[in-house]
């Protein structure tokens, strides 16, 4: 996939994005009532916490986005960048601080909370997006993404953030830290199993 295609197919709602992909694991997984229950639950809370945590970040460091500092280049205090104040990403950029990554936070979340649920990082699943490709008409985004794997999902989120000129990677990587972070103390504390 060319690379500008990838950070249009991951700039969808991600919460929308990744719930569509819960339930398509959940059937091809074969998961109970129960199982869902706990699944479903468990994928929810970490989100919902790695976004507490993420905004807690953004708002206490307030840095700017790429495409204020790409724009508004000499206003940085360094002489050897020039503004470049026609520069706009790929995809639309939030209008909350840049650091960290909020996908990175809760795509970490999520990817390392089904790691955790299912005891391996190698499913196979799908993705599915509902953002076209506005740079090429004759050649829309694919709609659906497959991964070997969850962790090949993360990486190519990362860099979907970059990609589509939202974020720095630093912020990526560090996002995928708070996101893993939740993901070990959700799993350790919550939902666990009443049965082994």
């Amino acid at each position: 996939m060319r690379l500008p295609s990838i950070g249009l197919f991951w700039a969808d709602q991600p919460l929308l994005q990744w719930n569509r992909a819960w339930r398509g694991i959940a059937l091809r997984e074969g998961l109970s009532l129960e199982e869902n229950a706990r699944f479903f639950a468990l994928l929810a809370t970490v989100i919902a916490d790695a976004c507490i945590a993420c905004w807690d970040s953004k708002y206490f460091y307030g840095f700017w986005r790429p495409v204020t500092a790409i724009q508004a280049g000499d206003t940085d205090g360094n002489s050897k960048t020039e503004p470049d104040p026609e520069w706009i990403g790929l995809a639309v950029t939030p209008n909350h601080p840049e650091y960290p990554a909020a996908h990175g936070c809760f795509s970490a979340g999520v990817t390392h909370a089904l790691r955790f649920f299912f005891g391996t990082d190698d499913v196979e699943f799908t993705i599915d997006s509902n953002i076209p490709d506005p740079a090429d008409p004759t050649q829309p985004l694919p709609r659906v993404r497959s991964y070997h794997s969850f962790s090949q999902a993360l990486e190519e989120v990362l860099d979907a953030r970059v990609y589509g000129g939202m974020h720095y990677r630093t912020s990526t990587r560090h996002g995928e830290k708070i996101g893993k972070q939740v993901a070990h103390f959700a799993w350790k504390h919550f939902f666990r199993p009443t049965k082994p």
